[in-house]
């Protein structure tokens, strides 16, 4: 009997159009009896299982005899992802000699040339970074005679980190003339937005797509996640969403993984933001240099961390893989030792006269319940100001609310008025009219209240012309 390939969420497969097509020409050479094996590459979540579930499909449709073994975590008996497959092909398993079991399992194989029922095959090894040694030599046995055999194999391998080689059998295997790889990267911003379309029932807007690329940096089983979470909440393109239970899961056990330092560095990295600024990380944990390079050593090696922009590998420009890994990790923390966190890094910038006010006052505003709220509401100010200059109006009118906020914590940083009427232009600025007329009504509610008559007349000048 044949094991099927574990079934996958009812979403089409999106994105990976063209990679399905290259195996599929690959399925057409092995219809006309010259053989290759594939190794399909990627981060966990990146669309590996579903790749080879629809090639599979296409085989299964064209005639082909399919054939499906999964690799497991755990110590497993030898040859233990290929018993389904040798089942399937009517081998029999309890061969030692692997040479011997190579032969029969191609003789099988070659066994369909010519024959209407299934002119080809098709065997797929899920999750083959977990195999174990005796299903490697397999493999490459098989691989090293698949020139003139009707076959295709696929094989999936999860990679994590920034250098992640391949096990020795495994690249004794890709040696082998008729192999090739094939990595997968992230969905490009179009797919995800048509990947979200699919599972919310609704167009996704571009502002959302784009949210949702940088968050999850085009990962499919990240993208799918939380658009199951706006279908559930019917949440707008305007709204963030929080994090699913299943990505929380996900990156927990990520973290898990490290060791007690590791977790404790890569938490307060996660606080301090999506990029990796060492001198800071090292500054606000108390650590030394060589410690912190060790934790993000490790971590990269559990895909957590990433290569940041297109510049080498090297451990100075490193930056978290997915923004969604980062919320969860820091979510994942004590809030006071978050709070505590952002207070060191902000008075790290403070001390070092870096200019970075968005930065200060992002750092000021998440310690303000410790008592920053005058350094927050400085900061934040400033940093909005520079936004007005630089004509960036929706981060001016988001740092103008953050200011409010910042009073509601503090009354005694009594600014309303000139914080309502900055949200209220901002809005303006930006071409949102009706945004901005709330705004204006709010800011002049408080001039009212407040017998301010400048603050009435500015808030009355807002809007014109509608």
């Amino acid at each position: 009997m044949n094991a099927p390939a574990p079934k996958t969420p009812g979403v089409e497969l999106i994105g990976r159009e063209d990679e399905l097509d290259q195996l599929r020409a690959a399925l057409d050479e092995a219809f006309a009896g010259h053989g290759s094996l594939y190794v399909v590459e990627g981060e966990a979540g990146i669309g590996k299982t579903r790749l080879a579930a629809a090639l599979e499909i296409s085989a299964a449709e064209r005639g082909a005899r399919t054939a499906w073994g999964t690799c497991q975590e755990e110590a497993a008996p030898a040859y233990w992802p290929w018993r389904p497959i040798l089942a399937r092909l009517e081998v029999a398993a309890g061969v030692a000699d692997p040479f011997a079991l190579a032969d029969a399992l191609c003789a099988s194989i070659r066994a369909t040339t010519g024959v209407a029922s299934a002119p080809a095959t098709v065997l797929v090894l899920d999750d083959v970074q977990w195999a174990d040694q005796a299903s490697l030599r397999l493999l490459r046995l098989v691989a090293g005679q698949l020139a003139d055999m009707p076959c295709l194999v696929t094989v999936t391998r999860r990679i994590s980190g920034l250098e992640d080689p391949a096990p020795g059998p495994l690249l004794d295997v890709e040696r082998e003339r008729f192999v090739r790889r094939l990595e997968l990267p992230g969905l490009r911003a179009a797919d995800i937005g048509r990947l979200m379309t699919a599972v919310i029932g609704r167009s996704a807007g571009a502002g959302l797509t784009r949210a949702v690329a940088e968050r999850t940096a085009g990962n499919p089983f990240f993208v799918i996640e939380i658009a199951r979470v706006l279908r559930h909440d019917h949440v707008s393109d305007r709204t963030s969403t929080g994090l699913p239970a299943s990505v929380r899961d996900v990156m927990g056990r990520r973290v898990a993984g490290l060791s007690r330092d590791g977790q404790q560095i890569i938490g307060a990295a996660s606080v301090l933001g999506l990029n990796i600024d060492i001198p800071m990380l090292v500054d606000v944990t108390g650590r030394s240099h060589r410690d912190v390079i060790g934790a993000l050593d490790e971590a990269s090696r559990t895909g957590l961390l990433r290569a940041a922009g297109d510049v080498g590998t090297s451990a100075d420009r490193l930056a978290f893989a997915h923004g969604l890994g980062r919320e969860a990790i820091e979510l994942a923390m004590p809030l006071e030792e978050r709070w505590d966190l952002h207070r060191r890094a902000g008075a790290y910038l403070e001390a070092s006269g870096a200019q970075r006010l968005s930065e200060l006052s992002y750092h000021f505003d998440a310690a303000a319940p410790l008592g920053e709220t005058a350094r927050a509401h400085r900061y934040t100010v400033a940093a909005a100001s520079l936004a007005a200059r630089e004509r960036a109006y929706d981060q001016e009118a988001l740092l103008w609310r953050r200011v409010l906020r910042l009073l509601d914590l503090d009354p005694s940083l009594d600014d309303r008025g000139s914080v309502l009427l900055g949200i209220a232009l901002a809005l303006q600025r930006g071409g949102m009219v009706e945004e901005a007329w709330e705004g204006s009504m709010a800011a002049a509610a408080h001039a009212r209240a407040t017998a301010d008559a400048k603050l009435l007349a500015r808030a009355a000048l807002v809007v014109r012309g509608v």
